[in-house]
């Protein structure tokens, strides 16, 4: 018989090859009063009934499912004195599962929108965008600092307080075209032109950026 501790997975924990036996998944996705509600004997059964060897579980970003100490990086409500992606992270560990946090930068809170402006994506007539589904939550610019900087500090923090392989960054490329300064600047000095104000295939700057060069 086969010990899990002699298996593929087991044997290839915590090493730069670990992806290659991380081959049967369990994403645990969270939504923010999940830590009231959240069974973590019950996933345990999950991992063991399916005989999942990886997990992708929500960490940060967004909504943080662990006692965060990043300001301005919103900690989920119901959280209390409980870490939830750290206890599946430990209670993975023990089942020698390889384990990918999952970050979500797509969009921020009202607070941290007013405290930085420049991470909220601009529509085209240059207003913060709100997000589509969740009254006073914005969009952010995937190109600006709270990406590069911001998200880069929460991405640190996971990596330095959990047990993890890897992360996964969910949505991070934004939500259509952001016409925030810096992003006007930096097409413009790309590109020669302003931002298009339409997303008509045929215009003529977006097909010279799209074939990488600017038009005439």
């Amino acid at each position: 018989m086969l010990k899990i501790e002699d298996s593929p997975a087991a044997s290839s924990l915590r090493t730069p090859d670990w992806y290659k036996t991380a081959t049967r998944w369990t994403q645990l996705t969270f939504v923010e009063d999940d830590p009231q509600r959240y069974d973590p004997a019950f996933w345990v059964d999950v991992f063991k009934r399916t005989k999942s060897n990886a997990i992708c579980l929500s960490a940060g970003g967004y909504i943080a499912y662990y006692p965060s100490e990043i300001p301005l990086h919103y900690v989920s409500k119901f959280i209390g004195d409980t870490d939830p992606f750290g206890t599946t992270v430990a209670e993975a560990r023990k089942l020698d599962m390889h384990v990918m946090a999952r970050v979500d930068p797509h969009a921020i809170h009202a607070d941290a929108a007013e405290a930085h402006p420049e991470w909220v994506s601009l529509t085209v007539d240059r207003q913060p965008r709100e997000h589509w589904a969740m009254p006073g939550i914005f969009v952010t610019c995937a190109y600006s600092s709270y990406n590069f900087d911001f998200m880069t500090k929460v991405i640190v923090e996971i990596a330095e307080k959990y047990d993890i392989d890897a992360l996964f960054g969910n949505r991070w490329q934004g939500h259509g075209v952001c016409y925030c300064k810096a992003c006007e600047d930096n097409f413009r000095a790309a590109s020669g032109h302003d931002l298009p104000e339409t997303s008509t295939a045929s215009d003529p700057v977006w097909q010279a950026r799209a074939a990488g060069a600017a038009p005439r």
